[in-house]
């Protein structure tokens, strides 16, 4: 399988899943391994360069990588020990249903707070205080995902 029918048959399907229920912190969870993984498919294509090519590409885009890339490995480590990820310290923890972010940019309030009447959706909270919507963060991965193996 390469990278773009690893992104059309793994990644989006499982990004439909998650974001038709945004409240499932599983699905979320799994999206994110699934999407942050990317990198291993693209990698082997060769069209990227290397793994850590093809990282610093996505992180060229904006936060929504690193952001994934925090999610997954705390969901299968509990916390992030590495020192070279941007979000050390990060706890699986940090991961809770919430409601969606109060603004169209994908921002919370600074409280992490949003409007009552949001839908739920997975908030990450990394350890430099700001807050993410999965729900926000995984479609414009998925966009940048996409523009790559076109």
């Amino acid at each position: 399988m390469n990278a773009k029918e690893y992104v059309e048959t793994i990644v989006e399907p499982m990004a439909a899943r998650y974001l038709a229920h945004p409240g499932e912190m599983d699905l979320a969870f799994a999206v994110c391994i699934l999407a942050f993984h990317f990198v291993e498919y693209g990698a082997k294509d060769g069209k990227f360069g290397s793994k850590t090519d093809l990282e610093a590409k996505l992180r060229s885009f904006g936060p929504e990588f690193e952001i994934v890339h925090a999610v997954a490995t705390a969901a299968k480590h509990t916390t992030i020990n590495d020192k070279k990820q941007q979000h050390v310290g990060l706890h699986v923890e940090d991961a809770k249903l919430s409601n969606a972010a109060a603004f169209s940019d994908g921002a919370y309030f600074s409280d992490g707070t949003s409007w009552a009447d949001m839908p739920e959706a997975i908030q990450v909270k990394t350890p430099d205080g700001k807050f993410s919507d999965i729900t926000f963060v995984l479609p414009q991965l998925l966009k940048n995902l996409k523009s790559l193996v076109r």
